[in-house]
């Protein structure tokens, strides 16, 4: 969604650490986004964690994500919802 995401990693990662992501899609160039972690549990088919990210703001400032990077994930919600 354009508010977050969920993924799986490996540990060690725990909530609220702050993350970059970088997320590569075959028609999207890639998306370079920084969130929270706000939640992490133990997903026992593959041993790592399943991760839950809200995305940091988007905006101007050096601490936000870039608002590009918005508009790019409106382009991706539309077309896999």
């Amino acid at each position: 969604s354009k508010s977050g995401a969920g993924f799986f990693g490996m540990p060690p990662i725990n909530k609220n650490d702050v993350v970059r992501i970088l997320i590569k899609l075959p028609e999207f160039e890639g998306l370079k986004l920084k969130g929270i972690v706000r939640w992490a549990s133990e997903d026992g088919e593959s041993g790592g964690l399943r991760i839950g990210v809200q995305f940091s703001p988007f905006g101007n400032s050096r601490e936000y994500n870039c608002v590009k990077m918005l508009e790019t994930l409106g382009k991706l919600s539309e077309k896999f919802n």
